[in-house]
Protein backbone atom coordinates (compact mmCIF):
# COMPACT_ATOMS: atom_id res chain seq x y z
CA UNK A 1 0.00 0.00 0.00
CA UNK A 2 1.50 3.31 -1.05
CA UNK A 3 1.91 6.10 1.49
CA UNK A 4 0.46 8.70 -0.93
CA UNK A 5 -2.73 6.64 -1.24
CA UNK A 6 -3.02 6.43 2.54
CA UNK A 7 -2.45 10.19 2.94
CA UNK A 8 -5.08 10.97 0.28
CA UNK A 9 -7.68 8.75 1.95
CA UNK A 10 -7.03 10.20 5.42
CA UNK A 11 -7.19 13.76 4.07
CA UNK A 12 -10.55 13.08 2.42
CA UNK A 13 -11.90 11.49 5.61
CA UNK A 14 -10.72 14.37 7.82
CA UNK A 15 -12.26 16.91 5.43
CA UNK A 16 -15.57 15.02 5.42
CA UNK A 17 -15.95 14.98 9.23
CA UNK A 18 -16.80 18.71 9.58
CA UNK A 19 -19.37 18.37 6.77
CA UNK A 20 -21.03 15.43 8.50
CA UNK A 21 -20.97 17.25 11.82
CA UNK A 22 -22.66 20.31 10.33
CA UNK A 23 -25.39 18.12 8.82
CA UNK A 24 -26.45 16.76 12.22
CA UNK A 25 -29.36 18.32 14.08
CA UNK A 26 -29.09 18.57 17.84
CA UNK A 27 -32.20 19.18 19.96
CA UNK A 28 -31.06 18.15 23.42
CA UNK A 29 -34.02 19.48 25.39
CA UNK A 30 -31.67 21.05 27.96
CA UNK A 31 -29.56 17.92 28.51
CA UNK A 32 -25.95 17.78 27.35
CA UNK A 33 -25.88 16.16 23.87
CA UNK A 34 -24.22 12.98 25.13
CA UNK A 35 -26.95 12.38 27.73
CA UNK A 36 -29.43 11.19 25.09
CA UNK A 37 -28.66 7.75 23.64
CA UNK A 38 -29.47 8.85 20.07
CA UNK A 39 -27.96 12.37 20.06
CA UNK A 40 -25.02 13.19 17.80
CA UNK A 41 -21.80 14.43 19.36
CA UNK A 42 -18.09 14.70 18.71
CA UNK A 43 -15.16 13.66 20.86
CA UNK A 44 -11.50 14.55 20.49
CA UNK A 45 -9.19 12.42 22.64
CA UNK A 46 -5.64 11.23 23.18
CA UNK A 47 -5.22 7.50 23.69
CA UNK A 48 -2.32 5.67 25.29
CA UNK A 49 -2.18 2.10 24.02
CA UNK A 50 -5.48 1.11 22.47
CA UNK A 51 -6.28 0.72 18.79
CA UNK A 52 -3.21 2.63 17.57
CA UNK A 53 -0.86 0.58 19.83
CA UNK A 54 1.31 3.34 21.34
CA UNK A 55 -0.13 6.87 21.35
CA UNK A 56 -2.80 8.35 19.07
CA UNK A 57 -4.85 11.51 18.75
CA UNK A 58 -8.40 10.69 17.64
CA UNK A 59 -11.63 12.25 16.42
CA UNK A 60 -14.83 10.33 17.08
CA UNK A 61 -18.18 11.35 15.63
CA UNK A 62 -21.43 9.83 16.89
CA UNK A 63 -24.29 9.77 14.41
CA UNK A 64 -27.38 8.67 16.40
CA UNK A 65 -26.37 5.25 17.79
CA UNK A 66 -23.35 4.68 15.52
CA UNK A 67 -19.92 6.26 15.99
CA UNK A 68 -17.08 6.67 13.51
CA UNK A 69 -13.47 7.18 14.53
CA UNK A 70 -10.20 8.11 12.87
CA UNK A 71 -6.90 8.56 14.64
CA UNK A 72 -3.22 8.89 13.96
CA UNK A 73 -0.13 8.60 16.06
CA UNK A 74 3.21 7.00 16.52
CA UNK A 75 6.50 6.85 18.31
CA UNK A 76 10.15 7.29 17.42
CA UNK A 77 12.88 5.23 19.07
CA UNK A 78 16.44 6.30 19.88
CA UNK A 79 17.69 5.09 16.50
CA UNK A 80 15.26 7.39 14.70
CA UNK A 81 13.01 4.56 13.54
CA UNK A 82 9.38 5.64 13.47
CA UNK A 83 6.45 3.39 14.34
CA UNK A 84 2.96 4.65 13.50
CA UNK A 85 -0.64 3.49 13.55
CA UNK A 86 -3.84 4.83 11.99
CA UNK A 87 -7.08 3.36 13.43
CA UNK A 88 -10.29 3.57 11.35
CA UNK A 89 -13.23 2.26 13.34
CA UNK A 90 -17.01 2.19 13.79
CA UNK A 91 -19.22 1.05 16.64
CA UNK A 92 -22.04 1.86 19.02
CA UNK A 93 -22.78 2.99 22.60
CA UNK A 94 -25.04 1.46 25.21
CA UNK A 95 -26.39 3.40 28.18
CA UNK A 96 -27.50 6.90 29.02
CA UNK A 97 -24.84 9.44 29.96
CA UNK A 98 -22.63 10.01 31.74
CA UNK A 99 -21.76 6.26 31.77
CA UNK A 100 -21.57 4.24 28.54
CA UNK A 101 -20.54 0.81 27.36
CA UNK A 102 -18.71 1.37 24.07
CA UNK A 103 -18.20 -1.39 21.49
CA UNK A 104 -16.82 -1.40 17.98
CA UNK A 105 -14.33 -2.68 15.51
CA UNK A 106 -12.34 -1.74 12.48
CA UNK A 107 -8.87 -1.74 11.05
CA UNK A 108 -5.59 -0.14 11.97
CA UNK A 109 -2.89 0.60 9.43
CA UNK A 110 0.45 -0.05 11.12
CA UNK A 111 4.00 0.65 9.98
CA UNK A 112 6.82 -1.03 11.88
CA UNK A 113 9.53 0.20 9.50
CA UNK A 114 8.80 -2.74 7.22
CA UNK A 115 8.80 -2.25 3.46
CA UNK A 116 4.99 -2.15 3.46
CA UNK A 117 2.50 -1.02 6.14
CA UNK A 118 0.30 -3.79 7.57
CA UNK A 119 -3.50 -3.72 7.86
CA UNK A 120 -4.74 -5.34 11.08
CA UNK A 121 -8.18 -5.86 12.55
CA UNK A 122 -9.05 -4.37 15.93
CA UNK A 123 -12.01 -4.74 18.30
CA UNK A 124 -13.03 -2.20 20.93
CA UNK A 125 -15.03 -2.78 24.12
CA UNK A 126 -14.94 -0.78 27.32
CA UNK A 127 -16.17 1.95 29.58
CA UNK A 128 -16.69 5.62 28.69
CA UNK A 129 -17.44 8.35 31.21
CA UNK A 130 -18.49 11.81 29.99
CA UNK A 131 -18.63 14.51 32.66
CA UNK A 132 -21.36 17.17 32.18
CA UNK A 133 -18.59 19.69 31.35
CA UNK A 134 -17.45 17.45 28.44
CA UNK A 135 -14.35 15.89 29.97
CA UNK A 136 -14.21 12.31 28.70
CA UNK A 137 -12.40 9.24 30.04
CA UNK A 138 -12.23 5.85 28.32
CA UNK A 139 -10.81 2.49 29.51
CA UNK A 140 -10.89 -0.04 26.68
CA UNK A 141 -9.91 -3.57 25.77
CA UNK A 142 -8.64 -3.42 22.19
CA UNK A 143 -7.53 -6.85 20.95
CA UNK A 144 -5.77 -6.85 17.58
CA UNK A 145 -5.77 -9.65 15.04
CA UNK A 146 -3.80 -10.25 11.88
CA UNK A 147 -6.03 -10.16 8.82
CA UNK A 148 -3.54 -12.09 6.70
CA UNK A 149 -1.47 -13.95 9.33
CA UNK A 150 -4.28 -15.35 11.51
CA UNK A 151 -2.83 -14.18 14.86
CA UNK A 152 -4.59 -12.61 17.85
CA UNK A 153 -3.09 -10.29 20.47
CA UNK A 154 -4.78 -8.87 23.57
CA UNK A 155 -4.27 -5.15 24.15
CA UNK A 156 -5.82 -2.28 26.13
CA UNK A 157 -5.87 1.51 26.20
CA UNK A 158 -6.72 4.58 28.27
CA UNK A 159 -8.06 7.80 26.77
CA UNK A 160 -8.64 11.33 27.95
CA UNK A 161 -10.44 13.93 25.87
CA UNK A 162 -13.31 16.34 25.42
CA UNK A 163 -16.84 15.71 24.13
CA UNK A 164 -18.94 18.50 22.59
Amino acid sequence: MRLSTIRGGLTALLLAIPLAVGAQESDTGGDPPWARPDAPFRTVFAELGGAGYVFTVNVQLRLTRVWLRVGAGGLSDRDGDVFWGVPLMAGTFFGRGPHFLETGGGVVLVDLNDPEPVLEGVADIGYRFVHPNGLTFRAMLTPHFGLDLGWFGPWAGLSLGYTF
